[in-house]
C-alpha cells in the first residue's frame, strides 16, 4: 500500500503470484474535524477486505493473468472514514502556449 499526504492508495495482494490481476482503489479520508496534529491515514483490514469483497461481486477475478482492476469513484462501497477517489486520475494538459 502506497500513502499519500491527501489519500491512500490501497493494491491487494495478487492472489495468482506476480503476473495475477491486480486490485487498485483510490481512497480519501473523509472530513474530520481539524486535529492539533495533522494525521495520515490510512485503511484498516477490515477496509480492505470490504474492497477485495466489492471487487469480486463485481467482476474482479484475481487468478486472471496481467492487467489491474479498478475500482472506480463512483463504486457504490460503503467504508468507514474513507472516500473511493481518482487519486491517480491526471486532469487534460492544457493547450496554447
Amino acid at each position: 500500500m502506497a500513502r499519500s499526504r491527501d489519500g491512500a492508495q490501497v493494491q491487494a495482494a495478487k492472489a495468482a503470484g506476480k503476473n495475477s490481476r491486480a486490485l487498485q482503489g483510490d481512497l480519501v479520508e473523509r472530513f474530520q474535524p481539524p486535529a492539533a496534529e495533522e494525521t495520515y491515514p490510512h485503511p484498516r483490514a477490515a477496509t480492505v477486505r470490504t474492497l477485495i469483497r466489492y471487487a469480486m461481486s463485481t467482476g474482479w477475478l484475481p487468478e486472471a493473468v496481467g492487467g489491474t482492476f479498478h475500482i472506480p469513484a463512483t463504486a457504490s462501497v460503503t467504508l468507514p472514514g474513507f472516500a473511493v477517489t481518482e487519486l491517480l486520475a491526471a486532469p487534460a494538459p492544457s493547450g496554447g502556449s
